[in-house]
Formats: structure tokens, sequence, C-alpha cells
């Protein structure tokens, strides 16, 4: 839940971010120069950048909490936002002139490097000040090193106007808020992007609360039904010998990886998101190389076939549930394809019809259908905050939960579906079927699992290319599951 104290700083942000664009453009109706616009439209693009941002840190709920841990810095933080949006209102007001702007900027920094600083626990050495986001750690001391520039550049142009003309000042002054304003946008929405829109396949804001679900081996479904059945799969249905190479497609945190590296086989496990890949790597293996490679774009996989291609022996690929993440089959199948020789085989993990009901009972997330145009099954999957994580997660030990809701994106897919895109490239389906528990059932949810499975697998071999062609659109619901 959102407190009232949010509401309240979000109303008085707006309100302050209505009264300065107001004030700004009426001294644009007073003094209309270009350069007067010029500075106008920079003010504007400059105070909405600070808006978006400040707003954006209170939705953040980590950094919410952190706050309240202390609840001096709390107020401090509540009371400097205020304050930096009610220097923006002044300086809307006499944006005409110089000393307006560069006393303004130099405000606004001053009181943003204390915001920032506080942000960044300066002086803080309790453990607390780890739970600070890298990436966003990252940006604060971007922020910080803009203010200090800005200030010192504001600063020196308000010295110089004092012994030049205003018709060489106020120039000067409008074309480096100008400059700054349009470095600092492009910098804080290219490189920082992902601090401030979450796209619904964004794995890196998901990747400490997966961890804290599965943790080293996984969590209870993954020990209790998919675990038993990849330990048996690999050495029996794979005739893969030990020692020999498993490739983990979309690894997440590695925890299957882990599991089949406990019979001594070797993988090479990779996924899209840097973070996850950055969580599987803290766990300690001899057995697994990780990499960062996307399962359908041509150049991350070529990373991969380099990192096997060393490796002797036969080799085989698991995919769990990362295939139903792929917003089209074909062009992973292609490359998985050419990674693989004949012979070799290729296992997908995926949810069925019964795991993706809307109704059914979930813990840890909150499923909403959602239909594209051409009829595909899809579905957002929002995780909830996590309250009893797995003891064996990284993350568990190395940050709370942020309580926030961080949603993805996920298709619903049949064995016909796949076989119809694997076909193409060769691939033959050689088995199919339910997962089921590999325990008698001891709690009400592995009752409800004995009784509706939620996971199924298709087994598929490499065989020599024959052309088949190509259905169009390969993401389309074709047909039940095969048994």
């Amino acid at each position: 839940m959102l407190s009232s104290e949010f509401f309240l700083q979000t109303s008085l942000l707006s309100a302050m971010l209505g009264a300065s664009i107001g004030f700004s453009i009426q001294e644009g109706f007073t003094h209309p120069t270009a350069f007067v616009i010029i500075a106008i439209i920079a003010l504007i693009l400059h105070l909405v950048n600070f808006y978006h941002a400040k707003v954006g840190r209170l939705y953040d709920r980590s950094e919410q909490l952190a706050a309240n841990a202390r609840p001096y810095t709390h107020v401090s933080i509540i009371l400097s936002n205020i304050l930096l949006f009610a220097t923006f209102c002044v300086m809307a007001l006499k944006i005409a002139t110089v000393a307006a702007i560069c006393l303004g900027e130099v405000t606004i920094r001053v009181i943003d490097i204390v915001t920032v600083a506080a942000q960044l626990r300066v002086g803080d050495r309790s453990p607390g000040r780890a739970a600070i986001d890298p990436n966003y750690a990252r940006q604060l001391r971007y922020w910080q090193l803009m203010n200090a520039v800005t200030l010192v550049i504001f600063a020196s142009i308000f010295i110089a106007a004092q012994f030049i003309s205003r018709g060489v000042s106020y120039p000067l002054a409008v074309t480096a808020l100008a400059v700054l304003v349009a470095v600092d946008l492009g910098i804080e929405y290219g490189v920082f992007a992902k601090n401030y829109f979450q796209g619904l396949d964004d794995w890196d804001r998901l990747a400490e609360r997966w961890d804290q679900l599965q943790g080293e081996f996984g969590d209870g479904y993954r020990e209790r039904v998919i675990n038993p059945f990849l330990e048996a799969w690999v050495p029996q249905r794979a005739g893969l010998p030990e020692g020999a190479v498993i490739i983990d497609v979309g690894c997440g945190n590695g925890c299957a990886s882990r599991v089949i590296g406990r019979q001594g086989y070797h993988s090479v496990a990779f996924d899209r998101a840097e973070r996850l890949v950055e969580i599987g790597m803290l766990y300690p293996s001899t057995t697994i190389r990780y990499l960062v490679a996307d399962v359908d774009e041509l150049s991350s996989m070529s990373l991969v076939e380099d990192a096997i291609g060393t490796k002797s022996g036969r080799r085989a690929a698991m995919a769990l549930f990362t295939l139903q993440d792929c917003t089209e089959l074909a062009p992973a199948f292609e490359l998985l394809a050419a990674i693989l020789r004949d012979g070799e085989y290729l296992l997908v993990i995926f949810e069925t019809e019964e795991g993706f009901q809307t109704t059914g009972v979930h813990t840890t997330t909150a499923r909403t259908w959602k239909y594209s145009a051409t009829g595909k099954r899809r579905q957002i999957v929002s995780w909830l905050p996590v309250t009893e994580p797995n003891p064996t997660s990284v993350c568990a030990r190395i940050r709370d939960d942020p309580d926030l809701l961080i949603s993805t994106i996920t298709n619903f897919r049949t064995v016909d579906d796949y076989r119809a895109v694997a076909e193409p490239d060769g691939f033959v389906l050689t088995e199919s079927g339910m997962l089921r528990s590999a325990a008698v059932p001891r709690t009400i949810g592995e009752l409800r699992y004995d009784q509706a499975p939620k996971f199924a697998f298709a087994e598929f071999v490499r065989a020599p290319l024959v052309p088949v062609p190509r259905e169009s659109g390969d993401d389309m619901t074709v047909g039940a599951e095969s048994q």
C-alpha cells in the first residue's frame, strides 16, 4: 500500500511543477525574445526531468524502506525535495534574468547534492548500505557528478556576469542551461532508461526476487517435480555419459545447472538478464560456465557456441520455461539447431493450461490474461512480495525484498506449438508428457498438483535436416498437448 505521505509529496511536487511551468510561460509573454524562449523550454525539460526522478524515487519501496529506518534522513529528503521545487518556482518567475538562472541552478544543485548524498548513504557504515541497488547507485553517482559540474559552471557565469553586459551574459547562461539539460536528458534516458521504464520482459529487475524464491536448487516444485526428472533424463533419455556438456538455455540463477552438476555433468549456462547471471555466479560451482546471451540473437549464440566448441563428447540442451518468454519461437529453434549436432537432444519444459489458470492458487504470483491481436495467448505475471525466502538463496541474505510488484509476460504454448516450429529446423519430437511428482503428496499444494499437473516436457532429437515448410504464425496454439 502506498502511504498518505506518498500522496502528500506527489501532490505538492505536482502543484509546484504546474506553478513553475505557468510562471515561466508568463515570463515568456513578458519578454518574448529568442533566448528567453530557449531558456523557458530548457527550464521546463529540466523541471520535468527532476520531477520524474524524484517521484520515481517515491515509488521505489526499497528506498522508502531504507529511509524509514533513518527518520532524520527521511524528513530531510522530504523537505529538500519540496525546497528544490520551490527554487524552480522562483527561478521560473525571473527566467529572463541572468541572476535567476545562475543562482537558481546553484541553489538547486546544492540542495540535490545533500539529497543524493543521503540516498547514497554517505557516512553510513551500517550493513543496510548494501541494500542500494547497484544500477541506482551508479545513477546517483552520476547525479552527484552532474550536480558538481553544473554548480561550478553557473557559479562562474554569475561571477562573470558582474563584469560583462547582459547582452553577453544572458545568452551565455541560456546556452549553458540548454546544453547541460540536453546532455543530462540524453544520459538519463539513454544510459539509465531501465531505472525509469520497466518493460514486461525485464528479468534484470526481477532477478533478486527470483533468486529469493528459487535458492540454490529451486523451489518446492522444482525439488519435488522438475529436479528428479532432470536427474533421470540426462543420463537415461539423453544417453549422456558423465562429464558431458549440458547447454542451459535461459539459466536464471543457475539452479537447474547446479542440480545436474551434482551428477558430474558440466554446463554452459546463459541468460539474457545480466543480473540473473551475476547472481548465479555467486553460488560456488566448478561445473558451470556462465554467459550473458539471448537464445534468439545470433551474436549472443555465437558466444555460446564458442564456449562449448572446445568441449568434446555428446551434448544436450535444456530450456526450462525459457521459450515461454520468447515472442517468436522460430529464431530460438534455428539457433539451437545450429549449435546442436545430429543425435543430440533438446529438452523443453513448460507450463500447461493448468499453470495458466488465473483462478488457481498462486502464493507468489498474480496472473492476468492478455490476448494479442493475432489470437496468441499470453499472460502477465506479477511477482508478489517474498515473505518467506528460500533459505538457500544468496539474495535472501544480501538484501530484503523491496515489497514491489514486478511483472513479466509469458506465452501459453503446447507440445504441438513447439513441434510445429522445431521440425523445419531438423528437430524430431521423441517423447512428451506431464511432469509428475516424484514423491507421495503430503501437502494440499502437492495434492492439487497431483490432480492437475502444471508442468509438461517435450523432448526433441537433432536429426539430419529435411526441409519442412514452416507454417506462418509459429506461435499460434494449434492443439492439445501430446501425451
